[in-house]
């Protein structure tokens, strides 16, 4: 069963298809793997921008549960960010830890945590 054409454009559903090949390169000079940017993709915390054509996601330390807290390989994932383009293509990966208060301070909108996530 082949899955719908509109699964891979769904900005809820992770799939490592649809990483640019920026987002890639920065993945490797982040030193960052597949693993990292699901667990980003499916705990953090999501915030559109003012205009409502992208949508960037935030691993900020409250998203990370308190179990998690104690892995180093888990701590370092703090503050990385994913950039989305409306269609749901990754175009960008970084690392800041100021980023949500820097995207809420330009008019971006968080989205509420009500939404699922799904890995696909």
């Amino acid at each position: 069963m082949t899955p719908s054409p509109l699964a891979y454009r769904d900005p809820r559903r992770f799939s490592p298809a649809r990483l640019s090949s920026h987002s890639l390169a920065q993945m490797h000079r982040l030193a960052l793997d597949l693993e990292d940017i699901r667990y980003t993709f499916t705990s953090g915390t999501r915030v559109r921008s003012a205009g409502g054509k992208h949508l960037f996601i935030v691993l900020r330390r409250k998203d990370i549960p308190i179990a998690d807290r104690a892995l180093e390989r888990v701590r370092r994932r703090e503050g990385i960010v994913l950039h989305l383009d409306r269609h749901g293509w990754i175009v960008d990966i970084g690392r800041d830890p100021r980023a949500y208060r820097r995207l809420r301070s330009h008019h971006g909108q968080p989205i509420p945590r009500s939404r699922h996530c799904r890995l696909g």
